[in-house]
């Protein structure tokens, strides 16, 4: 046995992991901040869009950057197809990072 085994002063401590840390790793294990995004997406979509196009778009899902938006019919999917940048940018604005990286229209 060696010197530091015998001697429990010798052991060295490991050092305290910052709460920040930990927090931020339990919200990504569970996808917290990306359903955070998807709710603040939800709330806010009208005020974003304005009521036009809310009556025909509802926002779905927020999987691995990709928003998924379901039309009401296949006119309105064309139509919000021509506006994905736009729509992309908007999100991503109101989010204050570029977490939209996608949208996919159902």
């Amino acid at each position: 046995m060696s010197a530091e085994e015998n001697n429990p002063k010798l052991h060295k401590t490991p050092q305290p992991t910052h709460a920040s840390v930990l927090l931020a790793k339990v919200l990504a294990q569970r996808n917290i901040g990306q359903k955070q995004d998807l709710f603040t997406l939800f709330s806010n979509f009208e005020k974003l869009f304005g009521k036009h196009l809310t009556e025909h778009l509802k926002i779905t899902d927020l999987k691995d950057g990709i928003l998924v938006i379901k039309a009401s019919n296949s006119v309105w999917k064309n139509e919000a197809s021509y506006q994905k940048k736009a729509i992309i940018d908007r999100c991503n604005g109101l989010l204050g990072a570029p977490r939209v990286k996608g949208i996919r229209f159902i």
